[in-house]
């Protein structure tokens, strides 16, 4: 069928983590689930969930798994924004800042208030302090500028990169200031503040059977399918027929 099969696949996945019992995965393809809250709301309650309970979901900043958490539960949700994709923006900004201070530059004064700028930030985002380190990237930005002023034209492209991401870095932070949380205090709490264990899923139910190595193409229908199968396979929830050998 013309349009049956996509190019494109939008696949959710996602694993419920409580203390005490092994974790459980859900995966979906929305657009190919004619009930996709199904397994969102079965995962949670084979959990222990039940109305009342809070529930925290840790997701890159997309709206699309809390939304869809809420909408499963019809309760609020905690929504936290993964510490990894946080400080993952901060890596290309340190690698600028270590470029330009492995040169042979005139002035490194603004490069090593760079790297104090950098430790700075990283510092207060990761106490939860989202509008200080706002502050902080500003002057994060100016200190490329000086850089420019002291040391010519020959720094100019990766200064004006450094600026390029600093204003990505501040974007992003700000528009994901409300899920921004103090991750020092829920880390010395035992609490998780990465979304990394789950997005091993990724690997684990998407990648494996749908990914390019794999050349094949999939109708939403056919994804959500492969994706619920998965999810079960990986939990041990789905196992094959027991074989029984009888003598003639």
């Amino acid at each position: 069928m013309p349009g049956y099969q996509s190019r494109h696949l939008d696949v959710t996945v996602g694993k419920v983590e409580v203390s005490g019992r092994r974790p459980r995965r859900f995966a979906l393809e929305p657009k190919g689930s004619d009930h996709p809250l199904t397994p969102v709301r079965a995962a949670l309650v084979e959990q222990g969930w039940h109305p009342g309970r809070p529930l925290t979901v840790i997701s890159d900043g997309e709206a699309a798994l809390p939304n869809l958490v809420r909408a499963a539960t019809g309760e609020p949700v905690h929504h936290i924004l993964d510490w990894f994709h946080l400080s993952m923006r901060m890596r290309p900004i340190e690698q600028v800042v270590a470029g330009l201070s492995a040169r042979q530059l005139q002035d490194h004064a603004p490069i090593q208030a760079a790297h104090a700028s950098i430790e700075r930030i990283r510092h207060l985002l990761w106490h939860g302090r989202p509008d200080d380190a706002d502050q902080e990237i500003v002057l994060l930005i100016g200190h490329g500028s000086k850089i420019i002023e002291r040391n010519g034209v020959c720094v100019q492209e990766p200064a004006n990169d450094l600026s390029r991401l600093c204003k990505e870095l501040k974007g992003y932070a700000q528009n994901n200031r409300d899920v921004i949380i103090n991750y020092h205090r829920r880390y010395h709490g035992k609490l998780p503040v990465s979304s990394s264990r789950a997005e091993g899923c990724v690997d684990e139910i998407v990648n494996a059977r749908m990914g390019k190595k794999q050349r094949m193409r999939w109708s939403p229908h056919g994804a959500h399918r492969v994706a619920l199968v998965r999810a079960a396979v990986l939990d041990g929830r789905l196992k094959p027929p027991e074989v029984i050998l009888r003598a003639a």
